[in-house]
């Protein structure tokens, strides 16, 4: 599963959690918190996934911008960047990430 996934599936669940446990404090009856937990996982998951996570990105040659593992920087690249996206990006040191597990 990637990171993405966990991020949004971990937001469904933690959503589904408090809107069960705020049903469970402010009313009676199992169909009130069953609405509670599916509305506040429906809102938990659309969060999370607005919440992009940070990746490696090189320039080839050819001018490409690729999303890439951090660990896995190749030597032929011609600028990278470090963030969550196109016009999120922010440039890095190539020989400084190569090699490394993390940025």
């Amino acid at each position: 599963m990637s990171d993405y996934n966990r991020q949004v599936l971990t937001g469904v669940l933690a959503g589904a959690g408090a809107g069960a446990l705020i049903a469970s404090a402010a009313a009676t009856g199992g169909g009130t918190i069953v609405v509670a937990s599916v509305v506040g996982g429906t809102s938990g998951g659309v969060i999370a996934s607005m919440i992009r996570p940070h990746h490696c990105y090189f320039v080839n040659r050819r001018g490409e911008l690729w999303q890439i593992p951090c660990e896995h920087m190749p030597a032929v690249a011609q600028a990278c960047f470090y963030g969550a996206g196109p016009g999120l990006l922010d440039p890095i040191d190539c020989k400084a990430v190569r090699g490394r597990h993390t940025v």
